[in-house]
C-alpha cells in the first residue's frame, strides 16, 4: 500500500493511506521559531473520493518540474511518497498555488 506524507510550510505533517489522514504537528521544540505549535495529533476517516482527489493533488504536484525545487526552505510543502521499499521526495515551491491548494484541503479535515 502507497503512503503518501505530506509536510505543510511550518513542518506539520499529513500522512495519508488508502483509509484516513493521520496530522502530526510540529511542537515548539521542532519549529524554527521555538515558539509555534501545530497544535495535537489527530486521525480522520477518508472516503474512497477524498483518497483519489488528494492523491492526484499529490501527484500532479510531483509531476510538475516547474514547482519543484531542490532544498526545502522555509514555507516550502513536501511530498513523501512511499510504495514498499521505494521512497520519493518532492519539495514543493512556498508559492506556488497547488501547494496552497494542497494545504487547503488537508487542513479542512482538522479544523
Amino acid at each position: 500500500m502507497i503512503k503518501y506524507t505530506y509536510s505543510d510550510g511550518s513542518g506539520n505533517a499529513y500522512i495519508v493511506t488508502f483509509n484516513s489522514i493521520e496530522y502530526k504537528p510540529v511542537n515548539p521544540d521542532l519549529s524554527s521559531s521555538g515558539f509555534y505549535s501545530g497544535g495535537k495529533p489527530k486521525e480522520k476517516e477518508i472516503s474512497e473520493k477524498q483518497y483519489k482527489y488528494i492523491t492526484a493533488k499529490f501527484q500532479k504536484a510531483a509531476s510538475d518540474t516547474s514547482i519543484l525545487i531542490k532544498n526545502r526552505l522555509m514555507g516550502a510543502g513536501q511530498i513523501k511518497i512511499q510504495d514498499g521499499n521505494k521512497t520519493a521526495v518532492y519539495i514543493l515551491e512556498p508559492r506556488a498555488e497547488l501547494k496552497s491548494e494542497i494545504e487547503d484541503y488537508l487542513f479542512k479535515f482538522f479544523v
